[in-house]
Parts: C-alpha cells; sequence; structure tokens
C-alpha cells in the first residue's frame, strides 16, 4: 500500500509551529545509487528575516520530517531542503547557461 506523504508529514501532526511552515513540497525520488528518497521542500512561513535562520529553526523542522520518514519506511531516506515563502513564490528564473544546457 502506497504511503500518503502529504498526510503523513502535515505539520501539525509532526508538531511543527504553523508559525515556522507555510507548507511542505514533497514527491518520491530514486537517489544517485537507486535508493528510494523522498525529496521534501519546506516552504517557510512568512516574512523570515536573515536573523532568523537558524541552526535550531531548521532542526526544530528537520528532525521531525526526517524521524517520521525513517519511521513510515526504513529504506527511504529524506532530501529536505528549505525556502522563504518569497523564494517559492517568486521563483528565480534559470541562468543564461542553465538555459543553453537544456537547449
Amino acid at each position: 500500500m502506497a504511503i500518503d506523504w502529504q498526510e503523513v508529514l502535515e505539520p501539525s501532526r509532526l508538531g511543527v509551529d504553523a508559525a515556522d511552515v507555510h507548507h511542505l513540497e514533497i514527491r518520491e525520488m530514486t537517489d544517485w545509487q537507486g535508493d528510494p528518497g523522498l525529496a521534501v521542500d519546506v516552504v517557510l512561513a512568512a516574512p523570515i528575516t536573515v536573523e532568523q535562520l537558524t541552526y535550531e529553526l531548521f532542526e526544530r523542522i528537520r528532525r521531525p520530517i526526517s524521524d517520521t520518514v525513517r519511521q513510515a519506511e526504513p529504506d527511504r531516506f529524506p532530501y529536505i531542503s528549505f525556502r522563504t515563502l518569497e523564494e517559492w513564490q517568486n521563483p528565480e528564473p534559470p541562468e543564461d547557461d542553465e538555459m543553453a544546457d537544456a537547449a
């Protein structure tokens, strides 16, 4: 039976403060070695300042996500990244050389 990661990793179920996390974007993946992974993009709540981007903030969010993924599916490794709400709403276009590589 497939795991509903959006439900399993619902921030309120993880005990993650809603003031810290706007939402999670989750997708199953396979890592470069062919092992199962889970990409979790954490979109931080706004507004957030550089001073608020601390190890303690990241760890407070990362730890319950990682622990929950490993409990639900021990062979699946969570790849967790963070971005601000502003970065999520206004993604930067690819660099010119990246556009040339894609062509």
